[in-house]
């Protein structure tokens, strides 16, 4: 079972140890142990058990005991079940040939001068500028216009 980064549960532990971050590995290893248990249900049953019994809450040394411990009376009193497994998604072909001229294009890529860049990007890439509001900016432009119209009268 995989699931996004944003999806995995914290469970809240004794003010002093913060809370427990469920990472993907602890999935993992809990699907293989608990095979009939649908985990992120159960997980989120204890994260909501020990967000509402404060004076219960476990230790950053027990929390996995205690977790454990839940999926196993889940798994035996049949709490939970595993949602139908479905087919995995398949993923689209790799085209090798577009990734080998991307990986080609990208080492024969020459870094833009710093020159050009900073024409580029603005003042903000020049190490020694100050950064400007809006209407000093509009000002420098427009003194920068004016400069070039005295320049082309010459």
């Amino acid at each position: 079972m995989i699931v996004r980064s944003y999806d995995l549960i914290t469970i809240p532990l004794i003010k002093r140890d913060g809370e427990f971050e469920v990472t993907q590995k602890d999935l993992d290893l809990w699907q293989d142990t608990f095979p009939g248990v649908d985990i992120l249900a159960s997980l989120k049953q204890c994260r909501q058990w020990n967000a509402d019994n404060p004076k219960r809450r476990k230790t950053k040394d027990g929390i996995r005991k205690h977790i454990t411990t839940w999926l196993a009376k889940d798994q035996d009193k049949g709490k939970n079940p595993k949602p139908p497994q479905s087919a995995p998604p398949i993923s689209p072909p790799v085209d090798h040939e577009a990734k080998r001229r991307d990986e080609k294009y990208r080492a024969e890529a020459v870094p833009m001068p710093e020159k050009i860049k900073n024409l580029a990007f603005g003042i903000r890439g020049m190490p020694d500028a100050k950064l400007m509001t809006e209407e000093e900016r509009r000002q420098q432009l427009r003194n920068q216009a004016e400069k070039l119209k005295r320049e082309g009268g010459k």
